[in-house]
């Protein structure tokens, strides 16, 4: 891997991580300042300030324009009104907006054969009569973007299914 973006990066463990596994530089951003801020001394903490770049935004909106081979997102998970608080809009995406606006937005800023990775749960539906309910609609969302699933890989942890999708998008 070239280049990773890593979107709601958080403490910047996957950036660290990307790194580790190979990739020669990391765009690394989150729309809360106290991440940004927590990424930028791990990144310093592990040597890393040379290859990875951390900054605020809002999914794209201050990444450089160009294109990544790996986009790694950190987006919410709960379909509900985070309202304006940046510590809620960690979990809370009403009507999967901010899900809807990555989508639209990273075809735009992968390469060729670019991967997008993420992590959900069902953290809504899972003691529903469908506890697959929260990954249906997801993946109709990502059929709807036009992206295709390329990888599931599922587990059973805390009483929920998790599952790491990889999507790329179709030309």
């Amino acid at each position: 891997l070239e280049e990773v973006a890593d979107i709601g990066s958080g403490s910047g463990i996957e950036s660290i991580i990307a790194i580790m596994a190979g990739a020669k530089h990391v765009d690394a951003a989150d729309i809360n300042l106290q991440a940004v801020e927590c990424s930028k001394n791990n990144t310093e903490i592990n040597g890393l300030r040379d290859r990875i770049k951390v900054f605020y935004s809002d999914i794209f909106s201050n990444f450089p324009k160009k294109r990544y081979d790996l986009i790694i997102a950190n987006l919410p998970i709960v379909n509900f009104d985070a309202g304006k608080n940046p510590v809620n809009q960690a979990l809370y995406d009403k009507d999967f907006e901010t899900r809807k606006r990555f989508f639209s937005e990273a075809k735009e800023f992968l390469t060729e054969n670019g991967i997008i990775t993420f992590t959900y749960a069902n953290l809504q539906s899972a003691k529903t009569r469908n506890p697959n309910y929260d990954f249906d609609v997801l993946e109709k969302i990502i059929a709807e973007y036009g992206y295709d699933v390329v990888e599931k890989i599922s587990r059973e942890d805390m009483g929920y299914k998790w599952i790491n999708y990889k999507i790329k998008f179709k030309k």
